[in-house]
């Protein structure tokens, strides 16, 4: 069995984010989404992602400054 593709979606903007897992899960990727920064960096550091797709324009961190964090870990 193939492992699918992980992909962290993090997105303050909920119709934003509903819609990026949609269409990632569409096209065969494992999704879980956050809201906020400080969500995503707990995901971050519970497991390994294959990829993570994040907003730049969050409260909080940036997504910017995520990434970052994303790195250090």
């Amino acid at each position: 069995m193939v492992r699918k593709t992980s992909v962290l979606v993090v997105d303050d903007d909920s119709s934003m984010r509903l819609a990026m897992a949609r269409v990632l899960k569409r096209h065969g990727y494992e999704v879980t989404s956050t809201s906020s920064p400080v969500q995503a960096i707990d995901a971050l550091s519970a497991r390994s992602w294959d990829a993570m797709v994040t907003d730049i324009r969050m409260p909080g961190l940036s997504g910017h400054e995520l990434l970052r964090e994303a790195l250090a870990l």
